[in-house]
């Protein structure tokens, strides 16, 4: 793959990422302004986890069915295409680097007490 190609797959992959990101971010949120509601609302739901340990979670979907992907040599046992599958592990990594940035404005026990309203 050629530089040229290369930025053309990323600026396609970025601009697919951004509507998932806002339109899925709609569903999980439930109204709330917070973007990250809803690992705070898991963390809430199940209090020996805290909202990175909730993220992680949903992130390890995403990784596990890279890892089967690349294990099956490209063969996938998903309806989920695997282009769909690193999308979203990308906007997870995304929403981790928001949830890195709150807590450190906020410190870790601070922000494990903020739960989705």
């Amino acid at each position: 793959m050629t530089r040229e190609q290369f930025n053309v797959l990323i600026e396609k992959m970025e601009e697919v990422e951004h509507k998932l990101l806002v339109g899925k971010g709609k569903e999980y949120t439930r109204r709330s302004k917070d973007i990250l509601a809803n690992f705070k609302r898991g963390a809430k739901e199940h209090p020996r986890l805290n909202p990175m340990d909730v993220w992680l979670i949903y992130f390890n979907k995403h990784v596990d069915s890279i890892n089967t992907y690349i294990y099956a040599k490209g063969e996938t046992t998903s309806d989920e295409p695997i282009q769909s599958r690193i999308k979203d592990a990308r906007n997870y990594l995304m929403l981790f680097a928001a949830m890195v940035d709150e807590l450190e404005k906020l410190g870790f026990d601070e922000f494990q007490k903020i739960q989705d309203s």
